[in-house]
């Protein structure tokens, strides 16, 4: 704004002099006005109080309406956020990590139209021991021939890498590819199985022993099998021996009869 101009808002106000305070900043050059002296012997005029310099103010300015003030939470140390509404997480569904089945060792057996396959400890059933007289017992009760011969075995877990898969199903699935890789040539018609781990032939469930003792199971890609307690259980138990002995009249029907 010119200086002249100015000079003129401020006459039409009523101001008759103004002068800054202090040097403002980026102001322009101030021309000096043309004021004339005023006489010697005039009387003093007292001049109005100063005004401030917010009431000089020419033209009055509305002020924009007040941004409405968004309080935002600063984190503290130590302090835990919390979101202002956080909905409750869905329960993530856990499946239970598969428990590993232990070692186990069994062989199989053939006598004649039936196979056999016996858990025992390593290194296996001995020509002298009891468990194998006893085996040839149960043979010879069950009209099968004696005395049986040894054809395979099979160690579980299949290698030491703990690593692999070692839950029951995965040894389920190991000794039924193992039976009916052996059992593919060979002239079978039923499957004796002594031991706790040798239902895993039909269920993957090694402590389902009690429900399939005394049964006969249908088997895919494989003869119907037949479960009973293990040599060493039927020797401490008269008991489960006897019930051992009628079982095998009903199911010996199954097989052919061949003595050799």
């Amino acid at each position: 704004m010119l200086e002249q101009t100015r000079l003129s808002y401020l006459e039409a106000m009523g101001v008759a002099n103004w002068m800054p305070r202090a040097v403002l900043a980026n102001a322009a050059q101030r021309v000096p006005a043309d004021v004339p002296p005023p006489p010697l012997q005039a009387a003093p005029v007292s001049e109005p109080p100063e005004k401030p310099t917010s009431a000089l103010i020419a033209p009055e300015v509305v002020a924009p309406p007040a941004r409405k003030h968004i309080p935002i939470p600063v984190p503290r140390p130590g302090a835990t956020s919390r979101p202002a509404v956080e909905s409750p997480p869905e329960p993530a569904q856990q499946t239970a990590p598969a428990v590993p089945v232990g070692p186990f060792y069994v062989q199989l057996w053939l006598a004649g139209p039936c196979a056999l396959l016996i858990e025992t400890q390593e290194p296996g059933l001995e020509s002298a021991s009891p468990t194998f007289r006893l085996l040839n017992e149960i043979l010879r009760a069950a009209e099968l021939p004696t005395p049986a011969r040894l054809y395979a075995d099979f160690h579980w877990p299949l290698t030491r890498n703990r690593q692999l898969d070692n839950s029951a199903v995965a040894a389920s699935q190991g000794l039924q590819a193992f039976m009916q890789a052996r059992l593919e040539s060979q002239q079978i018609d039923s499957i004796g199985c002594f031991g706790a781990h040798t239902v895993l032939l039909s269920d993957p469930d090694a402590e389902a022993i009690a429900d399939l003792a005394g049964r006969v199971e249908s088997i895919d890609q494989l003869p119907p099998a037949w479960f009973v307690p293990s040599l060493e259980g039927l020797m401490a138990e008269p008991e489960a021996k006897r019930r051992l002995w009628h079982f095998l009249k009903r199911i010996k029907a199954q097989w052919a009869v061949v003595n050799d």
